[in-house]
């Protein structure tokens, strides 16, 4: 992802996963297109373009996206774009499917903190095993876009 263009593409996803992507719910899921982002700014950028392009994505998700937690998106987005762009320094991150399981395992710790901050602040109410379902289902799904991304990003 180019730095310049950074700052159009988030608004642009947040916006396509506010809107479009509810028409493509697999079982009330669908792909976090801005998470996607955040961990290919960590993976591509500088730190001072990919930390604050991270920000923005989980800031947007936090206003757009129905469904947010107590400004989550703001806080794990960041940590996580860090955590990647760290990570990319010691472990070969070279094929997409190691970004794919990278992604996959991301969206499981945001789903997963998600959900406990919401069982501590409001009380849980969705059984447990349905809430696993729904964290690997989305964690698979975008997982499956994110390979698809990085597919297209290595053709290019």
């Amino acid at each position: 992802m180019n730095k310049r263009t950074i700052l159009l593409v988030i608004p642009i996803l947040a916006l396509l996963e506010a809107t479009l992507l509810n028409y493509f719910r697999i079982f009330s899921v669908k792909p976090d297109l801005l998470l996607i982002s955040a961990i290919a700014c960590g993976l591509s950028l500088r730190l001072k373009w990919a930390l604050p392009a991270a920000l923005l994505a989980g800031i947007l998700k936090d206003l757009l996206c129905a469904g947010s937690t107590l400004c989550l998106n703001s806080l794990v987005f960041p940590v996580l774009c860090l955590s990647v762009y760290f990570l990319r320094k010691k472990v070969s991150l070279g094929n997409e499917l190691a970004k794919t399981l990278l992604v996959f395992i991301a969206v499981i710790l945001s789903a997963l903190a998600g959900r406990a901050l919401n069982l501590a602040f409001f009380g849980g109410v969705v059984p447990t095993g349905i809430t696993l379902r729904i964290i690997f289902l989305e964690s698979l799904y975008t997982a499956g876009v994110s390979y698809l991304y990085f597919r297209m990003k290595h053709e290019s």
